[in-house]
């Protein structure tokens, strides 16, 4: 049982982790990586997917 515990413990932990960063933290993990998109990825993501697209 207390390994169950652990496992939950160290689960809600990661997942506390991962908000941490909020809005802000995101948008500017966002810029930095538009930032480094090539230009034709960069014309891609302007574009939108495409009608066929599976996303």
């Amino acid at each position: 049982m207390r390994l169950l515990y652990f496992i939950a413990a160290a689960l809600l932990v990661q997942v506390e982790a991962a908000l941490a960063w909020g809005q802000e933290g995101h948008w500017i993990v966002a810029e930095i990586a538009a930032r480094r998109l090539v230009p034709r990825a960069k014309e891609v993501a302007r574009k939108g997917p495409s009608k066929g697209s599976k996303e």
